[in-house]
Formats: structure tokens, sequence, C-alpha cells
């Protein structure tokens, strides 16, 4: 992979891929859910819950149509999405990438957020939330960020609430793209048979964001945690559970702590740990557990997840395999990652 900061202030990544008939690009905007407010200027700005995903959905407008179209006449696949540190958008294409490229950037550069287009997509976000409102793996994982981060914005939900985004106007998304969506603040990730230096020179001919803003997220705290279990009714055959271990904001966020994070779950709870021998034993688990580390600025967790019609009793089994590694640590490491290798 080649790094390089233009001249403009972007960080672009290329990943050169000789002979490859597929090329990919994505910008990736430090602005997610996770922010609930911020400083700039010595004022404080309050953030409704969902203002990154509405501003995910609008970027593709414009006065011309939706870009969308562009990109499939251009024989793109083209797509966004909102995360609790980032929003990305990308596209997909065997042909035209350069072209594609220009139009992503210009995208990013030039939002059009209107009266009428933020009530059209509001009626679209509003039915989102409410088929994620039916998602039992999503609830689950929303109400156990709850517990282990009351007061932080991560816990809510990325799209927002019915209610949140209806306090949502084209003032709010233009002075959150105008302090979020500047060029010290974007990255572009581009990966295929491509042309390195053609790659930075249409970055710095069509980026058109402001060069940075003195802006401050606001930070969040860590609180003791509370409530250690809530338990919430919906039409499921098997429950659905989500465990999870919190960890405070002093632990640095960088590939290194990830990556052993990572490799410790899959120790401890994936297919080939000694974790999952027993439950299958014990039959309080017929199929895999799934793990994921959440990490961000302020905030991190290793999650532990699945389906038991014993919640409880998998919860303490798992809990005792982690309070094991503790005392005696991972004897079965060695073995775990040469198998799913």
């Amino acid at each position: 992979m080649i790094s390089k900061k233009t001249v403009s202030g972007v960080e672009c990544y290329i990943i050169p891929k000789k002979g490859f008939v597929q090329k990919q690009a994505m910008a990736v905007v430090r602005f997610g859910s996770d922010i609930s407010g911020y400083t700039v200027g010595g004022r404080h700005f309050d953030i409704p819950p969902g203002t990154a995903h509405f501003a995910e959905h609008l970027m593709f407008a414009s006065e011309n149509g939706n870009r969308m179209e562009k990109f499939a006449k251009l024989c793109a696949e083209a797509n966004a999405f909102t995360a609790f540190d980032r929003t990305a958008y990308y596209f997909t294409c065997t042909e035209n990438f350069y072209e594609n490229l220009a139009e992503l950037i210009k995208m990013i550069s030039t939002p059009y957020f209107t009266r009428q287009n933020i009530e059209n997509e509001r009626k679209i976000i509003e039915e989102e939330i409410k088929m994620y409102g039916d998602d039992v793996r999503w609830q689950c994982y929303f109400s156990l960020l709850k517990m282990l981060y009351p007061n932080c914005a991560v816990s809510n939900e990325i799209a927002g609430g019915t209610e949140d985004i209806k306090c949502i106007d084209e003032n709010i998304l233009y002075a959150c793209y105008n302090n979020f969506y500047t060029k010290n603040n974007i990255a572009l990730i581009a990966a295929g048979d491509i042309e390195e230096e053609r790659v930075y020179e249409i970055m710095e001919n069509n980026i058109k964001t402001a060069e940075t803003a003195d802006v401050k997220a606001d930070e969040y705290t860590l609180k003791e945690i509370t409530k250690k279990y809530t338990e919430k009714y919906m039409d499921v055959s098997v429950p659905f559970f989500y465990l999870g271990f919190g960890e405070g904001i002093n632990v640095p966020t960088n590939a290194e702590n990830i990556v052993k994070m990572r490799v410790y779950l899959e120790c401890i709870a994936g297919e080939c740990s000694e974790l999952y021998k027993k439950l299958l034993e014990q039959e309080l688990a017929d199929t895999p557990l799934g793990f994921e580390y959440l990490k961000g600025k302020n905030y991190g967790a290793g999650l532990i997840f699945g389906e038991t019609a014993k919640p409880a009793e998998m919860a303490d089994l798992i809990v005792k395999e982690i309070e094991n590694t503790a005392l005696y640590g991972l004897k079965n490491a060695d073995t775990v990652i040469k198998k799913q290798r």
C-alpha cells in the first residue's frame, strides 16, 4: 500500500493491483454517529442523533438530480455507509475509473441540502429506522451499548430515532458539513490497476471543501456501569444475546492493540476454542458464537454474541472462561490460530 498526503491535505492510500479488472475507491470522512456535539469559535453546538447518517443520504443529491444515476451511467456501483466514527462513500467499477473518482470527489465537495430534499429523505430514513426496530440483533446490540456507555453518543442508534431526525434541518446539515467535511478530515482509499499520480491529480483538481476547521468534538467521560443486564421481548424462536466488556478511555487506539483484542476474542470464542466445545457439550449453543472489538476515540469494548435458549447460563460460562484466561493465560492460543489459518 502506498500512502501520501496531498498538497491540499487529504490523506490518500493507494493499493496497486496490477492486472485486476475491478477497481474501487472510497472517500472516508471522520464524522460519524458518535459525535453528539462540538465547539467552534468558542460556541458549542449540539447535534441531533442521526445527523451524520442523514447527511450521508443527502450527499448523493445535486441540483441536477441524484448522483447515483451519474455513477450508473459511468458503469459504476456506488453506495455509502455511516458508522460510529466515520462516513464513507465508495464505488466499484471495471471501466471509467478516473471519471468515477472525479465524480466521487465532486460529490463530497458540493453538498445540496434543501428543505424539499430534506423532507423527502426524512420519510425514507423514518422507514429505515422502523426496519431496524424489528431487527433483533440490532436492538440487542444497542441495548448493550446503552448499558456500557450510558452518556455517550455511541449508544445512540446510527440513524437516530424518529423524533431525533425531526430536528434536523438544512442549517444543522450545512454547519456539520462545513466543520467536518474538511480536507484534513477526509481520507481516500483506491485499489486496482490504477495510476498513482493520476489519482492524486484528480483529488487535487476536484476537492473543493474547506482546508480545515477549528472544531473540537465533545469528549466522552467514562461513567461507572450501573446496569448489568437488560432484556427485550421480541418475536424470535431462539433468544439472541450480547455480552460486552467495556474498557476505559485510556486504552490507545492503534493497530497493534486492535489486532491483539481480535486475536484474543478469536481464542476465547472462536469455533476452535475450548469455550465453544463446552457450549456444545452442555447444549447451550448449536451455532458458533460471534465476536467483535468495538473501538473509538473515547470508548472500547469486546463483544461476544449469539443465539441460545439459556442466555444467563451462556453468559456465566463465557465470563468464567475469560476469568480463567486472566489467571492462567491462553493455553490453547497457538492451536486456535493455527486451526483458523
